[in-house]
């Protein structure tokens, strides 16, 4: 449910339980989701280490992975989670290919992502920046305008300080398929972590965080603020 909401902070906090209270298993069960806390909130030694319970057979994790590498610049493991990832979804059982909409969206989604690694470990090394990014674009435009959905192929860009201020605008006037107007709140505060309300604040906001910002408040029915 944390996660769902982008409450990384929060999902965070139990950490240390997490460490040093949990039995093996049930490690291994949350590691999913307390990696994808760490990678939001880029906490990246929490990160290095929580994929260490992490199940081989998780492609979140696997994808998490490979974007611990870019961050370390030790590109030269990149490919191999790619692979291995792609090797997750091609073992499925028949049955879960023949699953509903959303089993599918969720597999489509995920072969995007291992796809956009690849891209994302080349724009971190200086390669084809602006190329790389009009491809992002173009992409986004054939994407449903569903904030989950685009928060979801964003997200690995994000925390690794990929500057995305054009896209920005347009997607944080979308809204959730869910209706749920906190994870506007929360992904903002993600996006924005050292975002102040205190005009007195010796380190200005910025011109984008300030819209996005006004933008969340909007779609969260606080206009008055």
């Amino acid at each position: 449910f944390l996660a769902s909401q982008a409450k990384w902070d929060q999902l965070l906090s139990y950490y240390p339980i997490f460490k040093e209270k949990m039995p093996r298993d049930l490690q291994r069960d949350v590691s999913e989701f307390v990696a994808l806390a760490a990678f939001n909130a880029r906490k990246w030694d929490i990160l290095t280490d929580v994929l260490k319970y992490a199940p081989k057979s998780s492609i979140q994790c696997t994808i998490l992975a490979a974007m611990n590498c870019i961050h370390n610049q030790n590109y030269d493991k990149v490919d191999d989670y790619i692979n291995h990832g792609f090797e997750i979804l091609a073992s499925k059982p028949l049955g879960f290919w023949t699953g509903g909409h959303r089993v599918h969206s969720e597999t489509m989604i995920s072969c995007q992502e291992l796809m956009e690694i690849r891209e994302i470990m080349r724009y971190m090394k200086g390669e084809n920046r602006r190329e790389i990014k009009e491809v992002w674009k173009q992409r986004l435009i054939t994407a449903p305008p569903d904030f989950s959905l685009w928060f979801q192929i964003l997200g690995l860009k994000i925390p690794l300080g990929i500057d995305l201020s054009d896209i920005l605008f347009k997607f944080f006037v979308l809204r959730s398929t869910t209706l749920d107007v906190t994870l506007h709140r929360n992904v903002f505060n993600s996006i924005f972590p050292e975002f102040s309300n205190n005009e007195l604040e010796s380190k200005p906001n910025t011109d984008i965080s300030n819209f996005c910002n006004s933008t969340v408040l909007m779609m969260t029915n606080h206009k008055q603020e």
